[in-house]
């Protein structure tokens, strides 16, 4: 297993997630990163993945209530390796430290979304032990 820390994610990565986001699809900006970042307002948490120093992951998620079941639940909204860093275990030690952290905070589930087109994200979360449960419907607003 490689030596991986976890540490909250601050402006002065602001450049490394957002090379991590692009792997992901999203396009953002420095700015806007490290804006977000420095927000009091957030309702989520964004921790870094690093090995030797090196930001080579990042997970974001959320710990809330769930009304139609009366518990707590833990949505990862953002999970990624860098593409030079996969097929490591990285993916592995992040899932890891997400049930840590939802154990921790009395979460009863983690759940999270994933692009239809992301072949081999399903294969891996279907190895980590999550089912496909629901569909995700969105509608972008005018």
């Amino acid at each position: 297993m490689l030596d991986l820390s976890f540490r909250k994610a601050d402006s002065n990565d602001s450049e490394a997630l957002v090379i991590l986001l692009a792997q992901l699809g999203y396009e953002t900006d420095f700015e806007k990163i490290g804006s977000y970042l420095e927000s009091e307002q957030r309702e989520d948490e964004i921790y870094v993945a690093e090995l030797a120093n090196d930001i080579v992951g990042l997970v974001s998620f959320v710990c809330f209530f769930y009304f139609p079941t009366q518990e707590k639940s833990f949505r990862i909204t953002s999970l990624v390796v860098s593409e030079i860093s996969r097929r490591l275990g990285i993916g592995r030690q992040i899932i890891q430290f997400v049930e840590e952290e939802a154990a921790r905070r009395n979460c009863v589930k983690v759940e999270l979304t994933t692009s239809i087109s992301r072949e081999n994200a399903h294969r891996f979360y279907d190895s980590m032990g999550f089912k496909k449960l629901s569909y995700r419907f969105a509608k972008v607003l005018d």
